[in-house]
């Protein structure tokens, strides 16, 4: 058999490699992608009305842009993921140096309570949440009474309810972070500590010039899985804070669940989860972005 055999039948297993991975590929397009096709084809189209059915473009759109509420509801959605991505991310890499300070035994029993939040159900750890501030049995009034202060319900201003909400997320998601980083650390290796102290480098130095760039990749990846969760979720401001005061915590998620399971208004419902859809392509692309630096 001649060389020029060798590259052609490596073509051909090539070839029948992708024949059979062909379904299963479409298939994942077909259910991850064709809900958002429908939904745009679906936005293009008068939903209700006398004259449902009648092609309006993206007219919808830029009513949904304008409308007076928008602006503030982007305000919130920003607020809170960028509150709790640096929340969870800078607490996240405390409590991991810490981790990894510790002896294996500790170590492990302090990884497993800070994993506890993450696995459970979103659903009951924002009950949970909610539970830990209501007004009269919550475990935070209760603080405040054994410490002797008035009462204080942190959902009644919009700082405090966004402030909750973001702890929130950060509870919750906190423990996805600290493993993340946590691997990140065992993968750096002790030498470059060792060469560093004996160049007579502090903590700090030691900190900034080796963990930190070290790090990046984690970071980056980290930070931007947390924004598109943080972004996406609608149980946290739905149980925690409900969207008030004043809908300071509606954020874009929420607003989509109301207005298409409470107002009724799926026109804009869709509208605007497709805008966010066209926003989570752009974190996805960071993301893709992260990993690759990372491998290379």
């Amino acid at each position: 058999m001649t060389t020029g055999a060798y590259p052609a039948a490596n073509r051909r297993r090539t070839d029948y490699g992708m024949l059979y991975v062909a379904p299963t590929v479409l298939l994942l397009i077909l259910l991850l992608y064709g809900p958002a096709v429908s939904g745009f084809w679906q936005s293009l189209f008068r939903l209700d009305g006398a004259d449902a059915g009648a092609f309006v473009g993206l007219d919808v759109y830029g009513k949904v842009l304008a409308e007076p509420g928008f602006g503030k509801v982007v305000l919130s959605t920003t607020l809170f993921v960028v509150g709790s991505v640096i929340g969870t991310v800078g607490l996240g890499l405390a409590i991991a140096l810490y981790v990894n300070s510790l002896e294996e035994a500790t170590a492990r029993i302090l990884q497993i309570g800070v994993i506890i939040p993450w696995a459970i159900s979103s659903v009951v750890g924002a009950l949970l949440f909610r539970w830990f501030y209501m007004s009269d049995l919550g475990l935070f009034q209760g603080m405040l009474r054994g410490f002797g202060l008035p009462a204080f319900d942190p959902m009644s201003t919009q700082a405090g309810a966004m402030t909750a909400l973001i702890l929130s997320a950060v509870w919750k998601k906190l423990g996805f972070a600290v493993i993340l980083l946590l691997s990140g650390l065992k993968a750096i290796p002790h030498d470059y500590y060792e060469a560093a102290r004996i160049d007579g480098a502090g903590a700090f130095a030691r900190f900034r010039e080796i963990t930190v760039p070290m790090l990046t990749g984690p970071l980056l990846i980290s930070s931007v899985v947390l924004g598109i969760a943080d972004l996406n979720t609608v149980e946290l401001p739905l149980i925690v804070t409900g969207g008030g005061p004043l809908d300071s915590t509606t954020t874009v998620a929420l607003s989509i669940y109301q207005k298409a399971f409470s107002q009724y208004d799926l026109q804009r419902a869709i509208t605007l989860a497709i805008i966010t859809f066209l926003v989570n392509i752009v974190l996805v692309g960071l993301y893709v972005r992260s990993v690759r630096g990372q491998s290379e």
